[in-house]
This record gives structure tokens, sequence and C-alpha cells, in this order.
């Protein structure tokens, strides 16, 4: 099949509360930091969002109010997470009801293809961005997907948006391909610096402060959360 020219994709980040974020980071940050780091990085992956017109929309999902922050971007949509029971655990929300939740959502708005990115990708950058958006419009029924180090999901663009169903968790870049496979879907699995670095423990913290992970030219690895822009 012939590649198209556009598609609508939209974006999907889903965000923890600010003050369950990042726990695994409670040896080397207070409560009140990784607060405040959750939410840097969620102003970084919005405001990488800003520097990709390609994006048709973003869709921005959260229990926490207090993460359903307001953008000057007229493409964000702030989705309040339905909460229930989760299949993956008692008692907890489920990650991939929430994103099929927020999938559904940017469907009604006429998206042709959701991809789905973590809000703790501080090197993330906006050509990252359009190289998974040039790797979506390669052809209809196709996956394409980032791994993190520790083979979990750093990036997942499905087009057509439920193409298969989402399964975030441990190891989950190995299930999605699995089931893409399955499914019948071209799969293309891509690696960039912004894309694999995850700040999730201790040891990535040290990584981003030495500059070892291979950052992009110009990303700023001792701060890499942009600065307020001005008015």
């Amino acid at each position: 099949m012939s590649a198209a020219s556009h598609m609508d994709l939209w974006l999907i980040v889903p965000v923890k509360p600010f003050h369950q974020g990042k726990s695994r980071l409670a040896k080397a940050l207070s409560a009140r930091d990784r607060a405040r780091l959750s939410r840097q990085l969620l102003a970084h992956v919005l405001w990488v969002a800003g520097q990709v017109p390609e994006l048709a929309g973003v869709v921005v999902i959260s229990p926490d109010p207090q993460a359903l922050i307001q953008s000057e971007d007229g493409r964000v949509h702030l989705l309040r997470e339905r909460r229930s029971p989760s299949p993956d655990g008692p008692g907890e929300p489920s990650l991939n009801q929430a994103l099929t939740q927020a999938q559904e959502f940017a469907r009604a708005q006429g998206a042709d293809a959701v991809l789905v990115l973590p809000a703790d990708l501080p090197l993330l950058t906006p050509e990252d961005v359009r190289l998974l958006y040039r790797r979506g419009l390669e052809g209809p029924d196709r996956a394409v997907m980032a791994p993190s180090d520790d083979g979990g999901t750093n990036a997942l663009l499905l087009r057509p948006p439920g193409a298969i169903p989402f399964r975030f968790g441990p190891d989950s870049c190995w299930r999605h391909w699995r089931l893409a496979q399955d499914r019948g879907l071209a799969v293309e699995v891509v690696s960039t610096p912004g894309l694999t670095l995850d700040l999730d423990a201790p040891r990535d913290l040290l990584r981003l402060e030495l500059g070892q992970a291979g950052a992009a030219p110009n990303a700023p690895l001792s701060l890499p959360f942009p600065q307020t822009r001005a008015s």
C-alpha cells in the first residue's frame, strides 16, 4: 500500500497524580521534589508537542486535577480519568484503561492515528515526535514503538487507533510487538536518545547528570526541562 501524505495524529499523555509520581526516586528526591519533577516533566512533553504542528491534537489524561494544567496550545485537551478497579492490581487505576479512554476521545475528534508518550522523557525533542509521525505515514495498519532500557514502551503509535489493545507494564514492548504481529500490522521499532531515557530510578538521574544518554545536539542535559516561555 502507498504511504499517505497526511494523517490526523493525536498525542496521548497519561499522568499519574503528582504526589504519587516517581516513587522509585524516593531514595534520591523528597516527596516535594518528586512532585515538582513530575510537573516539570509534563511541562516538557507539552512544550515539545507545541513545537510539532503535525500533531492534530493532544490529550492529557489524569485522575489528578492538578495534573490537568492549562496550556496555551489550543490543540491540548484535558481529560479526567475515570477511575475503576484495575485488572492489573487490586484497588489501582489501570493505565491501560486510561489510555483506552483517551484513545476513544481522540477517535471521536477524528483521529486516524494515536501516539502514546509518557510524561517522563526529559530528553524528548520535537524531532523525535516528527520521526514517529513520519514512520506512521509510511502506510496504514501499522504500529511504531520505542522501547525503554528495561523493556517497557516509551512510545507507541497506532494507526488506526485501537489497532491493538494497550498492554503497558513490565516487558510491554515485547507484548505490543507480538500483538501487532499477530494482527497483521506492519511493525517498526525505533530508538533515539530522547525516546530511550525515562526518569524512573536514581541511576537515570545520574545518567542524565553525567550526560551518558547520548543526547541529540543542543539537548540541555543539565536542565532537561524548558524554561517558561515569555508571553
